[in-house]
């Protein structure tokens, strides 16, 4: 779909679900990358990688334009790239880098979904559920407290 067909506004629908795809990919790699920068936090790394896992494969059965060659290498190379951005010298530092980064991609989200065609309201509820758990897994691990539970809820667990 190139134009919002449900709405009168000009959001495109199947282009900011393919950005958001893209990003999955991307979001993926970097908390893998990250979970060998930080090997004592492997697991809640690569609990947020499933996360972004999950949501790419969500947001790709629904895509009507597949994502060429190039759009992938690029995201993985942005994956790889971010993943040494913010990489910072201990844990809680290199949370509060990413923290800032995904509370603006939730506020995004939360404005996208007021432009959702409504035969795809659900679907970006759901992306930025994902993106919401992130946020959440954060808040709670910089406060010291068990910060799993969002993004398992998330995933169903």
């Amino acid at each position: 779909m190139s134009e919002a067909t449900e709405t009168e506004s000009s959001h495109d629908a199947d282009a900011y679900l393919k950005r958001g795809y893209l990003g999955e990919i991307a979001g993926e790699l970097i908390f893998l990358g990250l979970a060998d920068r930080y090997p004592e936090h492997r697991d809640k790394l690569e609990l947020l990688a499933r996360v972004e896992a999950t949501t790419a494969t969500e947001l790709r059965a629904v895509l009507a334009t597949a994502p060429t060659h190039d759009e992938m290498d690029q995201a993985r190379q942005r994956g790889n790239d971010s993943a040494a951005q913010f990489a910072a010298a201990n844990w809680t530092d290199m949370l509060k880098s990413i923290q800032p980064y995904i509370n603006d991609a939730v506020e995004r989200m939360r404005a996208a979904e007021a432009e959702a065609p409504a035969s795809m309201a659900s679907i970006y509820q759901r992306f930025t559920a994902h993106e919401q758990a992130l946020a959440d897994f954060i808040t709670l691990e910089l406060r010291g407290e068990e910060s799993s539970a969002p993004a398992r809820e998330y995933l169903g667990e």
